[in-house]
């Protein structure tokens, strides 16, 4: 076999839990830094990482480290998933393999979602019952953009202490925020087609020309991380409580804290800083002054919330803000990273990995959500439509024909189709036309993308990934290899002409496994760029009024009803259909909430505010997948019949927490928040008007001929070793076709303890390494489960972990 390496009622209370909010920001890589040696020796290197983590390299791309002891800046070697310093000081000594050094090392999958978890908070708190005074958690919403929508931006400059920048011409923040051309407020006109703008205003006001500075009380190096010999008065980054005064996000959200009341009454009255009314100013830009530090997460471009301090402007809390810095190297402030850092505002996710951002790319640079230069680049066709709301829909494309494609950057309507997968119900294909024009200038060439997209990850994003919300296929492309995503684009001038199951990219789906598009006749790139679709089956279809994931509701110990409503209208094209499947969300709400009885139902004949005869009920407690969307094969598939409407929903029981998912809204109006309570229907937003959400389930409608969707059958057999585990292990897994997998260390109580998720698992034999040397003596099992399989198998040998001492 081949061996292949992996790394690795009415008048009840109900309460809202959101997405926790998550600091977010633009990954960069190799970015020219200088950094100085306590003996004053320069030293040229380079950054690369994010918001979560930073670090320096060389040229080569050694990683290098501040000792905590002496200060020096060494080399750093790689030991049991996390970087340690070395005494190999840089400038003096040169790394090589000799020494144990290696080029890229650094911290593992692990460590890094653990930095990550660290940063995730609850954040927007609503009074959803004044009458009782109780509180919710609501997440990040996406705006409502409807036409000549405009967002207030309030941008507030900060110097620290010691800082004395110099004369700063606030002509060039005017500029870049507000002016005509190549700005954030032309950028959103221009790719929402005027939908959408962004105005900023800026503070403390000034009287002259130039930028005034609120100045802080404290310095520079209060707000770096804490080095014994060169910086005793920094912060803690191991500090995760944030009522120590030693900790960074206390320390970074009482400077935010004092600038914003320094300014607050300087804002005018007038200006509407809360567009979607809910409570919350919509985004507050804070720049510091002077250039970014090197590993360092306070200090470098970020988008987060102010989630620990209660702060208002003009009645209005502040939440969401984004952080960047004068200087980055040695560059200003770039529109690029202002426009990426405001899709966050408005609601988008993240499309690049956190955690192998220079190894994979799932879009590259077609989306400004992955990377941008300093000129941005549109986001996807997808994106506009899911996260922006300035696409209002993209067709799909049901039968064969020739269809024509116009700019994704000029045109507002013809610019995108949907493709049906022939294989699934839950993956689909996007394509569009990307022409070097407007903010599309600086693409690498022109020419039809062809993208796929996982609805069970829509409001997700790809920081987990893979599997990915969004992947652009590229030739060469392959689950485990990048290929060349700069030339993704189809273009006959390009000799690139088709897309199916055999050509280079091929359409494969997230777990490897066929898509079933068939693409032909791609023209060259004009005006306009047309294609063939073959469709040669008959489609699953989806029925939905949710958005994707995105918050949840509970009501403590508690048995709720929920649905989504299907109206005659909604079904007329689909009679004599079956619905065959139904998907829905459970969240799981960090492990403190227990379900029971989960209940799938379906009903027919209704009316508004009434779901009709009750056709279908099934228990499915045991199908249940926490966190993940579950699909329901309907035991007896239900009939479409004429000029009836059809409700799909479920009943489950909770003892604790927010178990019932919702997007992130807007609900749509009469179908996507139906609520059962006290035998009486209502909508969400009739219990109270801040609750704006559709939930998470869906009918998946197919002709009676169309079979279930099989799971993949493979053959599995996996080891570990050592036996028995001393430290670290190894998980040899082998299987006949490839798949991505979740492994689980649970105890002898079934609880688990450790977790690798998304794990790509090759044909043929992988070596996964576990990293086990944190755990205490004991017995423990591994658990295996092959995503998109039967297949969840506990190894049949229990692991038995001693600790060295």
């Amino acid at each position: 076999m081949q061996r292949k390496s992996t790394l690795t009622g009415l008048a009840v209370l109900i309460l809202l839990f959101g997405l926790t909010s998550a600091l977010m920001g633009v990954p960069r890589k190799w970015v020219p830094m200088v950094v100085y040696q306590p003996d004053g020796t320069k030293i040229e290197c380079f950054a690369s990482g994010d918001e979560y983590h930073n670090w320096l390299h060389d040229a080569d791309g050694y990683t290098i480290i501040q000792h905590p002891q002496t200060g020096y800046y060494v080399y750093a070697i790689k030991t049991y998933g996390k970087l340690m310093a070395t005494d190999w000081v840089v400038g003096k000594e040169k790394p090589s393999a000799s020494k144990g050094l290696e080029p890229f090392a650094n911290i593992s999958r692990e460590e890094y979602i653990a930095k990550r978890t660290s940063k995730r908070v609850n954040n927007h708190y609503l009074s959803l019952t004044p009458t009782k005074g109780a509180q919710g958690i609501a997440p990040i919403r996406a705006r409502d953009t409807k036409e000549a929508t405009v967002m207030n931006n309030i941008v507030i400059f900060i110097r620290f202490a010691d800082d004395n920048p110099a004369d700063e011409p606030l002509d060039y923040y005017q500029n870049i925020y507000n002016g005509s051309s190549m700005s954030v407020n032309d950028y959103y006109s221009s790719v929402s087609y005027g939908k959408f703008t962004i105005s900023t205003t800026f503070y403390p006001v000034t009287e002259n020309s130039f930028v005034v500075w609120y100045q802080d009380s404290q310095n520079r190096n209060y707000y770096r991380p804490y080095n014994a010999s060169t910086n005793p008065i920094g912060y803690d980054p191991n500090i995760d409580k944030y009522t120590d005064p030693k900790s960074q996000t206390y320390r970074e959200h009482t400077l935010l804290k004092n600038a914003i009341e320094s300014v607050a009454s300087q804002v005018p009255s007038s200006i509407n800083l809360d567009i979607n009314n809910d409570g919350y100013v919509d985004v507050v830009s804070f720049i510091i002054a002077g250039t970014n530090d090197s590993w360092n997460d306070l200090l470098w471009p970020h988008q987060w919330s102010l989630w620990s301090k209660t702060v208002n402007i003009n009645g209005k809390r502040v939440g969401d803000y984004t952080l960047q810095l004068q200087f980055f190297g040695n560059s200003r402030i770039d529109l690029g990273t202002l426009c990426h850092e405001m899709f966050h505002a408005v609601g988008a996710p993240d499309l690049y990995h956190y955690d192998d951002n220079l190894k994979r790319s799932p879009v590259g640079v077609w989306d400004i959500m992955e990377g941008t230069k300093d000129e941005p680049q549109n986001m996807g066709a997808y994106m506009k439509y899911l996260y922006g709301g300035w696409i209002d829909n993209i067709p799909v494309i049901n039968q064969t024909g020739t269809y024509t494609l116009n700019p994704l950057s000029t045109s507002a309507s013809g610019n995108s189709f949907i493709i049906p997968s022939p294989n699934t119900h839950t993956e689909y294909f996007v394509v569009e036309y990307r022409k070097r024009d407007a903010y599309d200038a600086s693409l690498p060439n022109d020419g039809m993308l062809v993208y796929r997209i996982n609805s069970k990850l829509e409001g997700v994003g790809n920081a987990d990934g893979p599997p990915d919300e969004v992947y652009v296929y590229r030739p060469n492309g392959t689950l485990t290899i990048n290929g060349t995503v700069s030339n993704a684009t189809f273009n006959a001038a390009y000799g690139r002409t088709t897309m199916n199951d055999q050509t280079n990219p091929r359409s494969f789906l997230s777990d490897g496994s066929a898509g079933g598009i068939n693409i032909s006749n791609v023209t060259d790139a004009g005006a306009t760029i047309s294609f063939n679709a073959t469709i040669d089956f008959s489609p699953w279809i989806v029925l939905k009024n949710d958005k994707g994931y995105g918050s949840a509701i509970g009501n403590g110990a508690t048995t709720l009803t929920v649905a989504t409503r299907f109206t005659a209208s909604d079904m007329a094209n689909l009679v004599g259909k079956y619905i065959k499947k139904v998907d829905f969300y459970i969240r799981g709400d960090n492990g403190s909430r227990v379900t029971s009885a989960e209940t799938v139902k379906i009903w027919e004949g209704g009316s508004f505010g009434n779901p009709g005869t009750l056709v279908y009920t099934q228990s499915v407690s045991s199908e249940v997948t926490i966190d993940q969307w579950t699909t329901h094969n309907v035991n007896t598939p239900v009939e479409i019949k004429p000029d009836k409407e059809y409700w799909v929903g479920y009943t489950a029981t909770a003892s604790k927490g927010y178990p019932f998912a919702t997007d992130a809204g807007p609900m749509v109006e009469g179908k996507g928040g139906w609520i059962n309570i006290g035998s009486q229907w209502a909508q969400l937003k009739d219990l109270n008007s801040s609750l704006d959400y559709n939930f998470l389930i869906r009918a998946v409608v197919a002709d009676k001929t169309t079979g279930i969707e099989s799971q993949i059958n493979t053959e599995v057999n996996a080891s570990i070793f050592p036996t028995p585990v001393l430290t670290d292990a190894v998980l040899r897994i082998a299987t006949d076709v490839s798949h991505f997998a979740n492994i689980e260390v649970l105890n002898i109580l079934g609880q688990q303890i450790y977790s690798v998720s998304g794990v790509m698992i090759g044909e043929g034999e992988t070596d996964v390494p576990l990293q086990l040397s944190n755990l205490s003596k004991g017995v423990y099992l591994i658990r295996l489960t092959l995503l998109n399989s039967s297949k969840s198998e506990y190894l049949s040998k229990k692991v038995i972990k001693f600790n060295k001492n």
